[in-house]
Formats: structure tokens, C-alpha cells, sequence
């Protein structure tokens, strides 16, 4: 993989195809997957992080399987935009991706999308607490991928 700091080099290097993003935790990491087109993103599983000789070539297999083009990662910020602690696990989780794929790879901004995606997901009315908490991390991917999707510039 490639880490590109531009939404513009990350088209350039990945200009067709599904599209995956993560929301990066300590605990789990939540999947989100583009259509082929880019058009839509849904949620798609959160994976429990255990040992990284898991869970690295877990993910890779996942993307892999999925034709998976780029990868857009959840980028930690505080909300006044400077860099926050989680930031740093977040990269030291990503200095290992790269290692272990092919795909280019963009950290975006994720400010507040845990926050969409708990609210979501109350709004849904028929979710338990548990069931609620399962989901959040894949529903929070989806709000960082869409967020990516809408914003950068193709």
C-alpha cells in the first residue's frame, strides 16, 4: 500500500473500483464498502482487533475478497483539528497495513462520525444497547467513507 496525503493523488492511484473504510479503534475496526461505482456505501462488519498476525491478514483477505481498489482511513483529530493520542495507534496501525497490501491508502478526517453513527442507530428505534454497540464502529466506516466520497475531489 501506499500512504497519499491528497484526495487528488489517491484518485490518481486508485481511479476505479470499490472502496473501503475503516474506523480504526482499540478494540475493533469497523468495515465499510463502496458499490464498483462509488456511488453508495454501506456498512459492512466490524472486526474484533486481537493480535496483529490475526487481524492484519484478516483484514487483507477481507479486501482482497471484496476487489477493494483504496482504502480510506478514519483519522482521529480533536475537534479543534490537532493531531489526538489516538492518532498515533491509528498510524502505527497503518504503518503495518501497508505493509501487508497493495492498496493505496488516505487517512480522512473522522471527527464526529461515531457520534452520526450512534445517533443513526438510535434513530432506528428497534436496536438494542448491544445490538447498537455491534454495529457502530461498520455504521461510523460508513459516515468516514461517505464523508471522503462527498468532499474529495474526483
Amino acid at each position: 500500500m501506499a500512504l497519499l496525503s491528497t484526495p487528488e493523488a489517491f484518485w490518481q492511484a486508485s481511479p476505479a473500483g470499490r472502496l473501503a473504510g475503516l474506523d480504526v479503534g482499540t478494540k475493533t475496526i469497523g468495515l465499510a464498502l463502496s458499490d464498483p461505482l462509488r456511488l453508495l456505501v454501506s456498512p459492512a462488519q466490524v472486526l474484533v482487533r486481537t493480535t496483529w498476525g490475526e487481524t492484519g491478514p484478516k483484514l487483507c483477505q477481507i479486501l482482497q475478497a471484496q476487489h477493494v481498489t483504496g482504502v480510506v482511513v478514519g483519522w482521529p483529530l480533536h475537534m479543534n483539528g490537532t493531531v489526538s493520542a489516538r492518532c498515533h495507534g491509528t498510524r502505527h496501525f497503518v504503518d503495518n497495513l501497508l505493509a501487508l497490501g497493495d492498496y493505496p491508502l488516505i487517512l480522512w478526517d473522522e471527527r464526529l462520525s461515531t457520534v452520526a453513527a450512534n445517533r443513526l442507530l438510535r434513530e432506528e428505534g428497534d436496536l438494542s444497547h448491544h445490538k447498537r454497540k455491534g454495529l457502530v464502529d461498520a455504521v461510523a466506516a460508513r459516515f468516514i467513507l461517505d464523508s471522503f466520497l462527498a468532499t474529495a475531489q474526483r
